[in-house]
């Protein structure tokens, strides 16, 4: 064993050496102490993320025609369609529209993305592909009518024409890979994710096929199946129309679960840590487990929607065919925020931190609008009882603020006080003139430094006319707010009052 001869000359406080089992478990705590103080001191301050409600509109950026029920975002850009067949880019950094570009309008003309390229199809059954700067990079004749939105997964583009036939194209260059005829009528999808491609039809049997064109396998559900499929690792999801939502296992070729929501679903659920968040056209939002069908928790919506669910942090934001958004914390489902915007929505909500995107439309004055919401940072200031008040009142200053994380309030206070009376200039000769009076104003002086405390009690000891300030911050935002306040004399009645209540 080896012997350290200074440790052993060591003296602790209280004992003879270190050799004492007392004294290493003092200094063991000690040291544990100072350990635990130097981690917190080192840990950073954590401003909250995600959208902080209440929220502001920011700007109304207006376009023509009527919006279709996608907004997305790609790169630095945001894209979307209108009914009357127009796509719109918007240049987030530059915050100004960058292109647009017209075509046959058409009601599933709703744009699919995949790295930096859009892909779409138009009411004359061509199909598009443009680069995120606008430039046309293919484009296709499918020979028919294109009776669903383009799907795109790995590279691959898929499109149903006409009634009964799939076409897979290469997304790079528009050529065609392979297409596959179905017996039936198409009701749902194509839907896909690697390496399955989904297809539903009317009399509710399920077509799983491969990327390469290959029929996996048939699954006679036997039920009507609405328009959308949504594939999660090897299981998809739909809702039928007698308002069950299923879950079909792809490896294993079964049901998983089935649970009955009330609706049908229409828009895209999202995924987030083994739930996905489906809302239903009724106007129910539901938190399901992914694996069992379990129902975390549901919330009302303000209105009926087929928009996708946005994630934002630990919030889930929805819009809905009404004028108002709704976000629900994660994964307790509790009301996060609210806010009406006086607009119709008219696609899903797209977080872009700090701030979230949105179509809407002004259907009185017929205009359309990419709206985008901040925060809103504001302060009020009050006071109790209200001006004006007389000398010796006790007088409480309260500021609200919203917007802020952890605030801290700073009071400050101004005296203007009426100056000497003097008659206007050349009228001095002139009786009964009116006189004026020169404010002079007692500098601004803190009456209370920052403190997480939002209020200030003043008892005034000078008549005049007040101007009281409040500034508040928080690690990011700062503002502030003021009010006028005037202390005026007590009535000769109230003096006497006064005196003759001293003398009883």
């Amino acid at each position: 064993m080896i012997i350290y001869p200074q440790l052993t000359e060591m003296k602790v406080k209280g004992y003879s050496d270190v050799r004492d089992p007392a004294a290493w478990t003092i200094l063991i705590l000690g040291l544990m102490l100072i350990s635990w103080g130097c981690f917190w001191r080192k840990q950073p301050f954590l401003y909250p993320r995600g959208p902080i409600f209440p929220l502001k509109i920011k700007a109304e950026i207006g376009f023509p025609g009527t919006p279709q029920k996608k907004l997305i975002k790609q790169g630095d850009y945001l894209f979307w369609t209108t009914q009357e067949g127009e796509l719109f880019a918007y240049q987030l950094s530059q915050q100004k529209m960058s292109w647009h570009f017209s075509f046959p309008p058409s009601p599933v003309s709703l744009l699919a993305h995949e790295e930096d390229k859009l892909y779409w199809g138009d009411g004359q059954g061509q199909i598009r592909c443009f680069n995120l700067t606008g430039e046309k990079i293919w484009q296709r004749d499918m020979g028919g009518e294109l009776r669903q939105p383009v799907v795109v997964s790995s590279g691959h583009l898929y499109a149903l024409v006409g009634r009964h036939q799939v076409i897979a194209l290469n997304g790079d260059e528009g050529q065609i890979l392979w297409s596959y005829s179905f017996p039936e009528d198409i009701q749902a999808g194509p839907a896909t994710a690697a390496p399955y491609v989904v297809v539903g039809d009317e009399k509710g049997t399920l077509y799983i096929l491969n990327q390469a064109g290959k029929l996996y396998f048939t699954f006679p559900l036997k039920k009507k199946i609405s328009s959308s499929f949504f594939l999660l690792q090897d299981r998809c999801y739909f809702s039928t129309a007698d308002n069950h939502y299923c879950a079909l296992d792809l490896r294993r070729q079964k049901i998983l679960w089935q649970v009955n929501l009330g609706g049908e679903v229409f828009g895209e659920p999202i995924n987030w840590e083994k739930k996905i968040i489906v809302p239903l056209w009724s106007g129910v939002v539901f938190c399901l487990q992914s694996k069992s069908g379990e129902i975390k928790w549901w919330r009302p919506l303000p209105g009926r929607t087929d928009f996708s669910p946005a994630l934002a942090e630990d919030q889930v934001l929805i819009s809905s065919q009404s004028s108002s958004v709704v976000s629900y914390l994660l994964p307790s489902g509790q009301l996060k925020g609210t806010m009406d915007l006086g607009y119709t929505l008219k696609s899903n909500l797209v977080w872009v931190e700090p701030d979230l995107y949105l179509l809407a439309e002004d259907e009185q004055k017929d205009e359309s609008f990419l709206v985008e919401l901040e925060k809103e940072v504001k302060v009020t200031l009050r006071a109790e009882p209200p001006s004006p008040q007389t000398l010796g009142e006790e007088i409480k200053i309260i500021a609200e603020a919203v917007g802020f994380y952890q605030p801290e309030y700073e009071f400050y206070r101004a005296w203007q006080k009426e100056g000497e009376k003097e008659k206007k200039k050349g009228e001095e000769k002139k009786e009964k003139r009116k006189e004026e009076k020169k404010p002079t104003i007692v500098t601004e002086e803190i009456v209370q430094p920052f403190s997480s405390v939002n209020s200030w009690t003043w008892y005034p000891e000078q008549t005049g006319k007040y101007v009281i300030r409040v500034v508040v911050k928080d690690k990011q935002e700062k503002a502030e707010a003021q009010l006028e306040y005037v202390i005026k004399e007590k009535k000769a009645e109230e003096k006497k009052e006064k005196i003759s209540k001293g003398r009883s």
